[in-house]
């Protein structure tokens, strides 16, 4: 995947080096609106579809002067882009350790899906984020409201302890902070059950994205200068306008959403889904069905 290239377009221009998920995508503008004298490049640590996943060369970090690194638990055996980065740095060059948004809590039974496949208008595919219990029914011969009410059994019988797991996951936030050289996770522990702030495990709202990244402008102070209070105007400025990540909302299964307290939810309420707006039993039911006729 080619780099994202953001900020100063000068042919020798210092460059700060960005690695991470698709929120970094989001967050690189705000950088290059809070101080326009560097190049930000994004380097993804996967490829989309039927692209190939491209190793950083030397003459990408010739003029890098800073590194940001998105937090990872992974290997570097795992993550060969995070791998190449950290061998070809510059051992001069300073790194900066951010904190991803994740968070799987609302989500119990997702997993990968194998029959999800890209299309032309659906780069990941119709159904991208996978759900165990929905592929395991496939062969049930199950449909309509018959199937959703198998789901909704099925799911019951199988549903964790949802005060342990989402304990656990709001553990996980604060051990990524520590792993971490900007935090976020009093942010992210304050907002999850007030507000629909995790559209998926990994897309969030933008104000979130502003705040991390309004926290990782005033950490790279120290290696960037600039003007801090000028910087950060310009950079909420750009955030208050920042787009949603994506154009999906993975609904909450009814249950999740009443034991974790959720202050937003409601039983009718209506998720994106691209160009739908679907309940949780509507998405469900065309899920179980693999419905593509929409």
């Amino acid at each position: 995947m080619t780099p994202f290239v953001f900020g100063s377009l000068a042919a020798e221009a210092p460059q700060v080096v960005l690695y991470g998920n698709c929120q970094i995508l989001c967050m690189a503008p705000l950088l290059a609106a809070a101080d326009d004298r560097y190049q930000y490049v994004c380097l993804m640590s996967y490829s989309a579809p039927h692209q190939p996943l491209r190793l950083p060369q030397p003459e990408d970090l010739r003029r890098c002067v800073l590194y940001l690194e998105q937090f990872d638990s992974k290997e570097d055996d795992l993550l060969p882009i995070r791998r190449a980065l950290r061998a070809l740095m510059p051992p001069s060059c300073p790194r900066l350790i951010f904190p991803s948004f994740i968070f799987r809590g609302f989500w119990p039974f997702e997993t990968k899906d194998p029959r999800v496949t890209s299309e032309e208008g659906y780069l990941w595919g119709r159904y991208p984020y996978g759900d165990r219990l929905v592929q395991k029914m496939a062969g049930t011969g199950l449909s309509g409201g018959a199937a959703f009410k198998e789901y909704l059994h099925r799911s019951m019988v199988a549903m964790p302890d949802m005060a342990g797991k989402l304990a656990q996951e709001e553990q996980r936030i604060l051990r990524r902070d520590q792993a971490c050289d900007v935090a976020i996770g009093d942010y992210v522990l304050d907002v999850v059950r007030r507000r629909h702030f995790f559209w998926t495990s990994g897309h969030i709202t933008p104000d979130g994205l502003g705040v991390l990244a309004s926290r990782l402008y005033g950490a790279a102070q120290a290696f960037l200068g600039g003007e801090p209070r000028r910087g950060q105007g310009r950079l909420q400025a750009m955030a208050a306008d920042l787009p949603p990540m994506g154009p999906l909302q993975v609904p909450i299964h009814p249950y999740v959403a009443e034991a974790a307290g959720l202050a937003f939810w409601h039983p009718e309420m209506r998720y994106r889904w691209y160009d739908n707006l679907w309940t949780f039993e509507e998405y469900i039911t065309r899920y179980l069905a693999y419905d593509r006729s929409w």
